[in-house]
């Protein structure tokens, strides 16, 4: 059963990873870590926007400041530091540690199988990318050829993207959490792609018939609409997960006039 965004973190098992095993004391903090930093996210969520405001979670960096001696505990605190950075728009700071969260994959792994620290550490770089493109496509804000042509190259990027980590979701068998979280993070980025490309879309300035081809098909809107319907599962729907997917509809809808739409393609 997923849970919402809010609590996408879980209770982490790592007693099968490799290095000493978590004592009681370490498992208290992994507890309080996590229950921190839920009840702070719980607080500064938007459901409108890619991150929150920055500040948004001193009790959890205070928590995680100094490390933890246990090699796995360090990589999951390391891990939530390297989310909140991403949350809060600290793209500096969530490039720096992204070395080091793609690389902690097999200290987060439960008995070989991807929890969902996992997902979120080995797609993690490719979210930080993401960010840094949404951030280029919002500083874009003429409707000149050269900046068209900047947003078709960063809007490809933004697919290219996707489709690696839709690739890496569609091995997991199975949806969790982790997975419902960069199905959102990455659809929210490809209606961002979706509005600039929307805007720009000028015919005197741009390809008159490649515009009339993107209002008509919305590629961006399409591919968001898949992701959220293959991996946000049964998402509580007061959660951000829910509210992604009903954005993407409601685009969708209005896009086709308010006629019935297709059934989602399956991005697997």
């Amino acid at each position: 059963m997923l849970r919402t965004i809010i609590m996408l973190l879980g209770v982490v098992v790592l007693a099968a990873c490799p290095g000493p095993v978590p004592d009681q004391a370490d498992r208290a903090r992994i507890t309080q870590v996590q229950e921190t930093y839920d009840s702070e996210f719980r607080t500064a969520v938007s459901t409108q926007e890619l991150d929150v405001k920055p500040g948004s979670f001193p009790k959890t960096l205070k928590l995680i400041q100094n490390g933890a001696e246990n090699e796995q505990v360090d990589s999951f605190y390391t891990l939530i530091e390297g989310l909140i950075f991403l949350q809060t728009g600290q793209l500096g700071l969530a490039q720096a540690v992204a070395p080091e969260i793609t690389g902690s994959t097999n200290k987060l792994a439960t008995d070989g199988i991807a929890s969902r620290n996992v997902v979120l550490a080995r797609n993690y770089a490719d979210l930080v990318g993401t960010r840094a493109d949404v951030d280029t496509l919002r500083s874009l804000d003429r409707n000149t050829l050269e900046q068209h042509t900047q947003r078709v190259a960063i809007v490809k990027d933004i697919e290219a993207r996707t489709a690696k980590v839709t690739r890496n979701l569609c091995r997991l068998g199975e949806a969790d959490d982790g997975a419902a979280f960069v199905a959102a993070y990455q659809a929210t980025s490809l209606l961002e792609a979706d509005n600039a490309m929307s805007r720009a879309c000028v015919p005197d300035i741009t390809d008159a018939e490649a515009c009339g081809r993107f209002l008509g098909q919305r590629p961006q809107l399409n591919e968001a609409r898949d992701l959220m319907a293959a991996f946000s599962g049964d998402a509580a729907e007061a959660s951000q997960i829910a509210q992604t997917r009903r954005k993407i509809e409601q685009d969708m809808s209005q896009r086709a006039g308010g006629a019935a739409l297709p059934p989602p393609t399956d991005p697997c």
